[in-house]
């Protein structure tokens, strides 16, 4: 037969141990909540940076190109209509892979 004191002490390590889990619970639906918060404004900024690129590319030149670590060509714009600038070499037939200086 249990006493009435381990009756209550096992009543409240019960107790305690169901609201040690709650809380944990709890820990992880706000980790998640955040988490999703930070995506979402990590989504919103990569979105704004892609629109201040783009809104760049089109202002600063006629073309816009970018390079990879070694100076090869990875990707080159399209001219305007209109535009008449060639890069040094004289041709934008087929830049990609090459190098600037070539």
């Amino acid at each position: 037969m249990t006493s009435p004191s381990e009756t209550i002490f096992r009543s409240a390590s019960g107790v305690t141990s169901i609201l040690l889990f709650l809380v944990f619970v709890q820990s992880i639906i706000g980790l998640k909540r955040r988490q999703n918060l930070v995506s979402e404004a990590r989504s919103e900024e990569n979105l704004l940076n892609e629109a201040r690129i783009r809104d760049f590319a089109e202002a600063a030149a006629d073309r816009f190109w970018e390079t990879d670590k070694n100076h090869r060509y990875t990707y080159v714009s399209k001219a305007p209509e209109g535009s008449n600038y060639l890069p040094r070499g004289g041709d934008w037939a087929h830049p990609l892979g090459g190098e600037r200086w070539q």
